[in-house]
């Protein structure tokens, strides 16, 4: 979960320190990525010299809960990926897609 994944990130700047002394080190957050920084940096912030956060959150998990933002688009088509584009398509595309991460993220790993 996302405790462990906080804890796998915080062990890995300590290896980062240990092997790099003396350089400064900055945090880069992307996505999902991002809220695990802000996790972190919220009470840690001394492990690092700088913070980069792209595609985030304003709130973090803890604070989150958007609900359905897809339900306005489930009457467009069948997939439940309407909100992608107009193109059916591409709906149809994106859950096809081996590599789409289909799963609830924060009851998954919340």
């Amino acid at each position: 979960g996302i405790r462990s994944a906080i804890e796998s990130v915080r062990q890995l700047t300590s290896i980062i320190r240990q092997e790099n002394a003396g350089l400064p080190l900055a945090f880069l957050g992307h996505s999902w990525g991002s809220l695990i920084a802000q996790a972190i940096v919220n009470k840690h912030s001394e492990e690092y010299d700088a913070l980069v956060l792209t595609g985030t959150a304003y709130r973090t998990l803890v604070h989150m809960n958007g609900g359905d933002l897809a339900k306005k688009h489930a009457y467009l088509g069948t997939t439940g990926y309407e909100w992608l584009s107009r193109d059916e398509s591409v709906g149809h595309a994106f859950l096809d897609d081996p590599l789409t991460f289909k799963a609830n993220g924060i009851k998954l790993f919340g």
